[in-house]
């Protein structure tokens, strides 16, 4: 399968004429690049501009969808893998870090599920509709696990001493596990509407597109699985912020019982969480926007044309959401930055530290025996 057809299987999109418009599109960009890389001479009949496949913005989003895509998956396979190894050594370990762990896994899932799209051998119906019911739950649970960390740290601000009572890890994976059940039953109608054209991409069977294009896919899921979650979301951060800003003295003082290193872990989780929150609202809401915007733009003067561009944009962002996870944690929380370079230093740091503490707590201890009259004994 060459690049054109690997990019094509990652947009999902359904309609067979925009399908094959797009293919057009990615075969003409395909053609484009390989003249200008290989450095042959030009060709003799150039590409017309009447020709919609030629026209400048369409190339750039064709190519900002294919390199773009390259670049999330650099970032986020072997990012994703080396959060979840980073995120497992940090401590205190509770039921923030189970959300924000499986929350890394999972997006690490889907992009090595979409990167592996159109790739493998004998990519055929079965295959096709197995890619695309993992690629949906795995984005959808991702939303789901960053809305139900946000809860708990809503939880947290709101009823500080019930934390470690409501918020535990046995509850944590339960709670996830649920998500993961709603999320993957709620695709397994793609067994049934589902088929892989001539093109290898998965469309839907003509006689499903009225209902379960239409209706299930771009109202249903885009309302319930990916606006409301953003929406609720959006409620629930400014609910965080009012409360952290009305009573911060009645926070600092139930914190007081708290060790200083769970106090700084709190911190640094709602920072990771806010970052994920932000990452999450821009790169999904280009899909929905276009979601319930197509049925305008399908009958606009544009067609098909503002269509490709859109779906080109939002497919790479739909990316860039599940890749960013390790820069996200890496500028947000120091932690997570401490627990990477002892990582990637086989922990030489952090001896160099414990052993200059340890060489200052003898001094601190030979300095306070002298000034009380005795001296240590030394063996």
């Amino acid at each position: 399968m060459n690049t054109s057809e690997s990019f094509l299987s990652n947009i999902g999109t359904t309609d067979q004429t925009l399908l094959n418009d797009l293919t057009q599109v990615y075969t003409t960009v395909g053609q484009v690049t390989r003249l200008s890389t290989v450095g042959s001479s030009p060709p003799t009949t150039p590409c017309p501009l009447d020709n919609f496949a030629c026209q400048p913005l369409i190339i750039a989003a064709v190519n900002f969808n294919i390199y773009g895509a390259y670049v999330a998956y650099a970032l986020g396979i072997p990012g994703n893998a080396l959060a979840c190894i980073i995120l497992a050594k940090m401590k205190p370990f509770n039921s923030s870090i189970i959300w924000l762990i499986i929350l890394t896994f999972t997006d690490f899932l889907n992009l090595t599920m979409r990167f592996v799209n159109g790739r493998v051998p004998g990519y055929e119906d079965w295959s096709c509709r197995m890619f695309y019911i993992f690629g949906q739950t795995f984005t959808f649970t991702s939303y789901l696990y960053v809305l139900g960390l946000t809860c708990e740290r809503f939880i947290a601000v709101q009823f500080p001493l019930k934390m470690n009572q409501w918020c535990t890890i046995r509850r944590s994976i339960l709670a996830v596990s649920i998500c993961l059940v709603i999320c993957l039953g709620q695709s397994l109608y793609v067994i049934e509407v589902y088929r892989a054209n001539f093109f290898k991409d998965c469309v839907l069977r003509e006689k499903y597109k009225d209902t379960w294009g239409y209706l299930y896919e771009n109202f249903f899921q885009t309302t319930v699985l990916k606006l409301l979650p953003i929406v609720l979301l959006i409620l629930l951060n400014i609910l965080i912020v009012r409360r952290l800003n009305r009573a911060k003295k009645v926070q600092s003082k139930m914190t007081e019982s708290l060790n200083k290193d769970k106090a700084r872990q709190q911190k640094q989780i709602n920072r990771m969480l806010t970052a994920s929150s932000i990452c999450l609202f821009i790169c999904v809401m280009p899909e929905i926007l276009y979601c319930y915007c197509n049925p305008l733009i399908e009958y606009s003067p544009f067609g098909n044309r503002s269509r490709i561009i859109l779906i080109n944009v939002y497919s790479v962002m739909k990316l860039y959401n599940s890749a960013l996870n390790f820069l996200l944690y890496f500028i947000a929380a120091s932690k997570f930055r401490s627990e990477f370079l002892s990582l990637v230093t086989c922990n030489r740091l952090g001896r160099k530290e414990q052993t200059g503490k340890s060489t200052l707590h003898n001094v601190t201890s030979v300095t306070k025996a002298t000034s009380v009259g005795y001296s240590p004994t030394v063996s």
